[in-house]
């Protein structure tokens, strides 16, 4: 991450954000200024949440993938869920099993970037990571079953 420095300093890239924020197309802007986003009292805050599914869609001349993520009823209202559009890179790198960390972890911080295509999105687990290359992204709670 540029700004980021995990597992759990959002400092600069928030400093930094008023001013990459024009530059982020509308979706990503708006999930990276939720003043939610990065409080870690807030029960809309990533921190903590657990990757719990991937979908990926194959448009023809797009692809889309949508990161469906678990929350805790003791820290997150509700999942979320982020779905990425026209992906150009998307990958994830996978840690290795530690004793109280099972491979990806809880999700520690996560840092949206302006990029030519859109945007970058990387997320930072305590054990791995997923970073996204995308024309925007939506990210949106879900109604708790």
């Amino acid at each position: 991450m540029k700004y980021v420095a995990l597992p759990f300093d959002a400092t600069q890239y928030l400093a930094k954000l008023p001013e990459l924020a024009d530059e982020l197309p509308p979706g990503a802007r708006e999930f990276a200024t939720d003043p939610h986003h990065y409080d870690f009292s807030s029960a809309y805050s990533v921190k903590d949440l657990k990757l719990a599914g991937i979908d990926y869609a194959d448009q023809g001349e797009t692809v889309d993938v949508v990161l469906r993520f678990a929350h805790s009823p003791f820290s997150h209202a509700a999942p979320l869920e982020i779905r990425y559009q026209d992906v150009l890179t998307f990958s994830v790198e996978v840690g290795e099993k530690q004793p109280e960390i099972v491979r990806l972890g809880t999700l520690a911080l996560d840092e949206i970037l302006p990029h030519e295509h859109g945007c970058s999105h990387e997320i930072g687990f305590h054990a791995g990571s997923v970073f996204v290359v995308c024309r925007d992204l939506t990210a949106a709670w879900q109604p708790s079953e």
